[in-house]
Order: C-alpha cells, then structure tokens, then sequence
C-alpha cells in the first residue's frame, strides 16, 4: 500500500461552507462553519491539503476570493483550488494569492490551447479535473457533455504534461454511499502510464470507504477528497491520519520567495528516515510506487542532507503535532554553515541561532536575484512585473491584517508577510535594505 493524502473538500458558495448533491445548486446544504476556521481546524488535527472549490465562480454568480486569500493567510497547507477557473487572468490571480495548485475542469474542453499554455508557463501547478457520468466527461458545472469519452480526455491532457488529476464520477457526489475505486483505478493506471497521478474524489461516506480506497486503489492513486462525510461526522479524520503514519510521515518541503506556503509534501517512513541517516542525503516515498528513493531521482532536484545543494537547505521543525523526523526545506541563497552535515544547528527551532539574523539579508538577495532572473510562477516575479501601485497596495493589506490578527501566531505571519512585501518595495523603488539598516543604526546612535 503506497501512500494516498486524505484531501478534506471546503465548498464556497456566497462566503459561507456547503456541499451539493451530484453538483446540483438547487441541491445545496449549507455547513455554519467558517471556512477559514475550517482550515485552521483541519491543519490542527494533522491535515496537509485541501481541496477548495469556488461555486460562485463556477456558476458565474461572482467569486470567493476575498475568502480564499484569508484561508490562505491562516494556513501554510497546501490548498489547490478550482471553480470558474477560464481565462490566463483567472489562473493569474489563483497563484498571486499563493495558491499552491489551480484546478481546471471545463476549460480542458473548451480552451485547449490556453490550458497548454498554463500548464507549461506553470509546470506542476495545473490541476485537471476530470468529470464522468456513463464513460463521458461533463463540464459546466456537470450540465453538459463535453462530447469526449473520459478516457481520451485524460489521454490528452496528459500529453500536454499535466501531472495531476482529480477524477470524479457524478453519479457518487454527495451522495455518502461509497466511492468508485474500481473505474478510477483504470483512470488511474491509464494516466500512471504517461507519468500522471490521480486523486478520487466522490461518494466517501465513512472511514471504511476510505480504508477501502487505501487498500484496494492502485499505487499511483495518490489522495482521497471528501467533504460531506465531514461536515455530518461520519469521518474520524484523527484516526485515519493515525492509521497512515503509523507508516508514512510528512515531510514539508517550503519555499522561502513564497514564504511559509508548501510547495511539495513529501512522505517517508522508517526505512526512508533510516537511508536518509545512513546515506547523508534525503530518501523519500515515493507516492505512486511506494518505492523508498532518494530525494533527487523523486523530485528531479539536487539535495545534500545538512546543507545547502542549489537552492535547498535542510532544517528541523519543532512542532507539537509534528513526527518525530518532520522537515522542513526553504529555498534561500544563504552561504552554507561552516559546521554544515548531519550534526549542524536547526536554524528554525533554535532561537540563538547565529544565521537567524541574516534572514532578512538572505530573503533581500533572493528578490534580488528574481529581478535579474524573472522565474515563471514566482509570487516575487509578478509583484515585481506588475510594479509599485500592485505592490503598495498589498503593503496596506497587510498592515490591515496586522491590526487584525487575533494571536500571537498570525500576527508572526502576517508581520513576516509584511516584511517580505516591504522588501520588495524597496527593491523596486531602487532602495537598498543597507539604507534601511543604515538609517536604524543612525537612530540607535542618537538615542
């Protein structure tokens, strides 16, 4: 059994949580929970995904972005979001919010050439979400027959280099009476064989129906997604995460130019903590074979346990909730530790860390290093593109959200948000962060 991320699934329809029965508005049951309490409730208990679906933009009704960015805000997860998603500038505005993956669905059909587009101008970050009612594939919301025979819409959009998909059968919706792992296991060993996962999605009811989807779906059948089951307690997310790290454990791996948001979560076990130990360099689960595997050949990227390898450093993560060998990685250009190996100093979780104060100098040469060299995706590239009127006003949104944090933890992330955006400011009105370090000494002399 490889291992499959449990996904929970948040509907937003006018704000507010809800779940539809086969896709049908007129069917819809409203949840009074928050969403972004929601959120924060999910990643409380272990969880590292989930799935968002904006039915107000699905339907054409308006959008919920303004609620998606204040989840985003309150949680590093991942969070792959679709609905409404049509147009470059949709996809656009997804990832200026930080989301980590955007879910196309109708758009697959009906504008191939710019779903291409996205997904090589975005390589990893285009979801494709896969419809089916009686062997076709249904766009629109579900109302409409692409016209494409399932099988032939996954052949193509694996062709295009999409690497994940969601695939869905209508007639398990909502409906709590168990999922269909037998037809998405043949969507699934389709689309393993062009080098695509895929992730279930329609019909969980129980944790048996999940136990179920563990047990008999195929090792390339990487997540599960399930809301209604939630929402009316009939799954106990504790012990299903329990069940699955008795054998696999998380393994964060983050991106310091987009700050605290996940880029990848990687899984390990025993045997793999055990070569990464061994072998001084990262193994890792491989999540479609099960396979224990050094990080590189996995993710295509250098890694050195301890060190800087490219862009990559290793960091310990201190965490109540967190595995006992959890870790973290963030990109930074900073100068390797002289100390660097296994037995180097966890910069995060020791507060007299040397290297902590040169945080601020390493995140500064990295913008720096996105405006010489723009890279397709980067939250700093398009800040930096769309100029300073973009960027000022997201430095007063975040002054707003600081004087709204409710703890001390937002207010650390929203404070950290606040610095990174000032940083870039700075940058792109030719003022260096010497000046700034400058001008606060010259006041600490005076004083």
């Amino acid at each position: 059994m490889s291992y499959k991320s449990l996904i929970p699934a948040i509907d937003l329809l006018d704000g507010k949580c809800v779940r539809l029965h086969k896709g049908r508005r007129e069917e819809a049951t409203f949840y009074e929970v928050d969403p972004v309490e929601q959120i924060k409730a999910y990643a409380s208990v272990g969880i590292h995904r989930v799935h968002v679906v904006d039915l107000d933009a699905a339907f054409s009704t308006g959008n919920n972005r303004s609620v998606i960015r204040r989840m985003r805000s309150a949680s590093s997860m991942i969070l792959e979001v679709g609905g409404g998603v049509r147009t470059q500038a949709d996809v656009e505005e997804l990832l200026a919010l930080e989301i980590d993956y955007v879910i196309v669905g109708s758009a697959l059909v009906k504008s191939q050439r710019e779903v291409q587009s996205w997904v090589h101008a975005y390589p990893g970050r285009i979801i494709a979400g896969i419809d089916e009612k009686d062997g076709n594939a249904y766009i629109a919301g579900w109302s409409m027959n692409a016209q494409y025979k399932t099988n032939s819409l996954v052949n193509q959009v694996c062709s295009w280099g999409v690497e994940q998909i969601i695939f869905t059968n209508i007639a398990k919706d909502g409906t709590l009476e168990g999922p269909d792992i037998t037809r998405t296991n043949e969507i699934t060993l389709l689309a393993q064989e062009q080098g695509a996962s895929v992730i279930l999605s329609g019909g969980i009811g129980s944790d048996e129906d999940v136990r179920k989807v563990f047990s008999q779906g195929e090792a390339s059948l990487s997540g599960v997604i399930m809301g209604k089951a939630i929402y009316e307690n009939r799954i106990t997310l504790e012990d299903l995460l329990n069940e699955q790290h008795t054998k696999y454990k998380p393994i964060v791996i983050r991106n310091s130019d987009r700050l605290r948001k996940r880029l990848i979560y990687a899984m390990g076990n025993e045997k793999s903590y055990k070569k990464t130990l061994e072998e001084e360099t990262l193994w890792v689960v491989h999540e479609k074979t099960g396979r224990v595997l050094p990080y590189e050949e996995v993710y295509k990227e250098r890694f050195v346990f301890g060190a800087i390898a490219d862009h990559l450093q290793w960091y310990e993560v201190a965490s109540q909730n967190a595995p006992p060998f959890d870790a973290l990685f963030v990109s930074t250009p900073a100068e390797i530790p002289s100390n660097a190996g296994k037995d180097s100093q966890p910069i995060i979780s020791n507060d007299t860390s040397p290297h902590k104060a040169a945080v601020m100098e390493a995140l500064w040469e990295t913008i720096k290093t996105r405006q010489k060299n723009p890279s397709e995706g980067s939250y700093t590239t398009y800040l930096l593109k769309e100029g300073t009127q973009v960027i000022r006003k997201k430095l007063a949104e975040e002054g707003i959200e600081i004087a709204l944090a409710q703890d001390k933890k937002e207010l650390v992330l929203e404070c950290s948000d606040m610095l990174y955006h000032m940083l870039v400011l700075l940058l792109a009105e030719g003022v260096s962060w010497n000046d700034v370090l400058e001008e606060l000494e010259e006041r600490h002399q005076q004083r």
